[in-house]
């Protein structure tokens, strides 16, 4: 009985993957946005004076900004999608 709820839970997961994967493929701002908003609310509020939460981290949020081209997040998106319909199709586990 325990193996059946675990086959279950793990096809629960993978159509989860599939869904997240779809959701990239056809609105990755939906998932983009947060990450951009974030960094760009932070960098503002440590310019304006704000205390840093750890060592650099102004520097770091400049030198590194988040991913703004959706095509990479449908390609991550596409992926997800993948990796997921065929664990499911062909049960690899």
């Amino acid at each position: 009985m325990d193996c059946l709820l675990h086959v279950r839970s793990m096809d629960m997961r993978l159509i989860a993957l599939i869904i997240f994967g779809a959701v990239l493929l056809a609105r990755p701002i939906l998932i983009a946005r947060p990450f951009i908003e974030r960094r760009e609310r932070r960098l503002a509020d440590l310019r304006h004076g704000g205390e840093e939460a750890f060592f650099e981290e102004r520097r770091s949020l400049e030198a590194y900004p988040p991913v703004r081209r959706l095509w990479v997040w449908r390609l991550i998106g596409l992926v997800c999608f993948l990796l997921g319909a065929c664990s499911l199709i062909f049960e690899v586990r």
